[in-house]
């Protein structure tokens, strides 16, 4: 069977298709907003996302996010990644279920090849801003908690579960 000819490109390495692609951004072509706008008319893809209720399941996925989390920004879109052992089933089903509820979206859980890790991930737009959480490194980021989970103890306690 012939290779994909797409095998390792994107649409910046193909030279071809990057040529196109550069063509169509100079001339503001944008070849799919007839299909966007259909799709947000169907309700496939959303024109905004809902505010999430300030509550535990909330603090509690903000706390997981902030400890064993990532925030990576896309130009399209981002994705939040959950790390955890794949040796803690109920972890993983617990955050599994949470990310489900909270996004109203499936997420992915992936185990990491030669590795003891399970990646729980989601890709949606605005993750970080509604979130209230900064994309990028934890190690850089200074962990600044909300009031609303400061000054009520049950949901501080789901905050700082795991």
């Amino acid at each position: 069977m012939p290779s994909v000819w797409s095998n390792g490109f994107t649409k910046d390495t193909h030279p071809s298709v990057r040529k196109m692609s550069e063509t169509m951004r100079r001339k503001k072509i944008d070849n799919f907003s007839t299909w966007r706008e259909r799709a947000k008319s169907l309700g496939i893809t959303p024109s905004s996302y809902p505010k999430f209720k300030r509550d535990g399941n909330l603090a509690e996925l903000m706390g997981v996010a902030y400890g064993d989390g990532n925030i990576s920004v896309f130009p399209r879109t981002e994705r939040l990644i959950i790390a955890t052992n794949s040796n803690n089933k109920g972890f993983i089903k617990r955050y599994r279920g949470l990310v489900k509820k909270l996004f109203d979206k499936e997420p992915t859980a992936i185990k990491v090849y030669n590795s003891d890790c399970v990646r729980i991930s989601i890709y949606q737009n605005k993750i970080s801003k509604r979130l209230g959480i900064p994309s990028g490194n934890r190690s850089e980021i200074e962990l600044i908690l909300p009031l609303w989970i400061k000054n009520n103890h049950e949901i501080l306690k789901r905050f700082l579960k795991v």
